[in-house]
């Protein structure tokens, strides 16, 4: 069977934990990101969850970087194909991976919206988390 987008819901998107300093609001230069994903899939529920940490840096005038936030996000789909979508690779199961990459890009997009409510009128007001491929995301996917 093949990957369909009519085939997934989003049934949960959560801050986990978040954390902001404004201690250097008025040297920030720019804003360097730091991210990890991790995944696990429920096949007997049809649920994969995806754990998204980003972490965000502020260059400051000094030449120094510090720490400003860091979030953990957690999302959970439903995908109704799902034994349809686990593959079998090295004796392991796996997730399909165009299936893997789509719902880490939706969870990074949507993590990306929750930054920017939650850094409204806070150090982060211009920090957008970049645009990246879903593949730099991807890890080694255990099936249940």
């Amino acid at each position: 069977m093949s990957f369909k987008l009519d085939k997934i819901q989003m049934i949960e998107a959560s801050c986990l934990s978040f954390s902001v300093n404004n201690k250097d609001a008025d040297n920030i230069l720019g804003f360097t990101f730091d991210y990890t994903a991790q995944s696990k899939a429920d096949s007997i529920n049809k649920l994969i969850f995806v754990q998204l940490n980003i972490s965000i840096n502020a260059s400051l005038q000094e030449g120094k970087k510090n720490n400003v936030a860091s979030f953990e996000f957690g999302f959970t789909y439903k995908v109704e194909n799902l034994e349809e979508l686990i593959q079998i690779i090295d004796e392991h199961k796996s997730l399909d991976k165009t299936l893997h990459m789509s719902l880490l890009g939706i969870a990074f997009s949507t993590a990306r919206g929750m930054i920017l409510t939650r850094g409204a009128n806070t150090i982060l007001k211009d920090a957008y988390l970049p645009i990246v491929n879903p593949s730099a995301l991807l890890n080694p996917e255990f099936v249940n």
